[in-house]
């Protein structure tokens, strides 16, 4: 005969009314609950009223099949990260440190009695790159190993990598609960890696039930590309008249008058230009007015001489000014007196009086 759960059974037949055989009703009740039965199984461990068969876990955080857990401790795999040990048998008694080890586990374990629930202690699991590709739900919550009870006080945190948690290819009748968790993210350094802290791709009917979701600051952006050339620059605008040349240091002197009394010299040449232009005009000559023509036209310039920033004014000699212009019409002479000579016959009249 195997021994069970007594005390869970007592209060089974007594909550269902029964009054029967004891041995023979054990027998019946190992044969429909074999997770409850086996050598040295201990019963819940506290005093427990059976309400019904199945126990999913839920918000009142009872224990309703007496099995020492809220949930089906058969049906699950248990994970404290404070007392766990890797490679244990992954029950309350012995349960696993990981939930990555968890996972693993599952994956390979294709058979039909692979667990359906993750029962996963208080406290925090820092592991990178979880992955839940495998339908079963994750309950955190629990007390952890000695006391697998729950209640809402108790925090279970998972902490990833970049992306918290990622949930990918779970077909609609999967059935998946995210139930009293803490995922987050951390702040990732790679430009322009984002901070995610639930990720999840291809897959149907995910429930989400008393859960915070905390996603760190994602890293700065990449770098911008080096911008293309600029366009070529516009047409400038014209340039200003360019200045005259440098004007002569020293006009021409005066010509002088070789006529009988003087006083009928042309004017002085305008001063020449260094670069070789001829003179301006000279100035009338004089007197001026009555009797004088203008001056004659100022001879070529000279060409200078020197280099650099000193100029030699030992320039050549300026061409010949061109005839005066003819004078003025002089004065209206004084009357005759009458006087005069014969000469050849002629009477020639005295000028002037």
């Amino acid at each position: 005969m195997k021994a069970c759960g007594r005390a869970a059974l007592a209060s089974l037949l007594m909550w269902m009314g029964a009054c029967v055989d004891f041995e023979r009703a054990e027998e019946k009740f190992c044969v429909r609950h074999p997770e409850r039965c086996g050598e040295g199984l201990p019963d819940a461990g506290y005093d427990c009223t059976p309400t019904r068969d199945t126990d999913e876990p839920d918000d009142t955080f009872e224990d309703s099949n007496c099995d020492g857990v809220d949930g089906l401790a058969a049906a699950g795999l248990f994970v404290d990260p404070a007392s766990g040990t890797a490679g244990a048998a992954g029950t309350k008694e012995a349960p696993l440190k990981t939930l990555s080890e968890a996972l693993q586990r599952l994956r390979d374990n294709t058979g039909p009695n692979r667990p359906s629930f993750l029962y996963l202690a208080q406290g925090t699991y820092p592991e990178t790159g979880l992955v839940l590709d495998v339908p079963v739900s994750l309950h955190g919550g629990y007390n952890g190993a000695g006391n697998w009870l729950r209640n809402a006080t108790n925090i279970t945190r998972i902490q990833g990598g970049a992306v918290g948690l990622t949930v990918r290819n779970l077909p609609e009748d999967a059935g998946v609960v995210l139930d009293r968790l803490v995922v987050a993210s951390s702040e990732p350094t790679t430009p322009g890696t984002p901070s995610i802290a639930l990720y999840v791709l291809d897959s149907q009917a995910v429930r989400l039930r008393n859960d915070t979701l905390w996603a760190g600051r994602g890293a700065l952006g990449q770098v911008g590309a080096t911008g293309a050339q600029g366009f070529d620059g516009g047409v400038g605008t014209a340039g200003g008249n360019a200045e005259g040349p440098t004007p002569g240091i020293v006009p021409g002197i005066a010509g002088e008058s070789n006529c009988v009394g003087g006083g009928y010299s042309g004017g002085a040449g305008k001063v020449g230009t260094l670069g070789g232009t001829a003179g301006f005009n000279g100035d009338p000559g004089a007197p001026n007015p009555p009797l004088g023509g203008d001056g004659g036209t100022g001879g070529p310039g000279g060409q200078p001489s020197g280099t650099g920033r000193f100029i030699s004014c030992e320039t050549a000699s300026g061409g010949e000014g061109t005839p005066g212009a003819p004078g003025a019409g002089g004065p209206v002479g004084k009357g005759g007196t009458g006087w005069g000579s014969l000469q050849g016959g002629t009477w020639v009249a005295t000028h002037g009086g």
